[in-house]
């Protein structure tokens, strides 16, 4: 049993790795998450639970069936967790490599 379990989705092989689709399950309340910050953008869907998700000085409530978009460099994570278990998509898209 995992608190946090992030399974990938799959990957392509370069150049074709633009996008890098995570499936993400949060199980339990921890202290706190990392915040992220990476090149690209990046989509979040949510498939179930309820969470407030932080976004540079936003934060955002989102549950089943909310999608949220934003620029990857900005820090970002989960914040609070209202209601779990909690399970998202996360796709990263990294852009052209060349």
């Amino acid at each position: 049993h995992r608190p946090q379990l992030y399974q990938s989705l799959g990957t392509m092989r370069a150049p074709h790795d633009y996008l890098e689709p995570m499936l993400v399950t949060l199980t339990e309340r921890t202290d706190a998450f990392p915040l992220y910050q990476h090149a690209g953008t990046e989509l979040i869907f949510m498939i179930s639970g309820k969470m407030e998700y932080c976004c540079g000085a936003s934060r955002y409530v989102l549950e089943a069936g909310d999608t949220l978009q934003f620029v990857g460099e900005v820090a970002h994570g989960p914040g609070d967790l209202i209601s779990l278990p909690i399970q998202f998509l996360a796709v990263k898209s990294l852009g052209a490599r060349g």
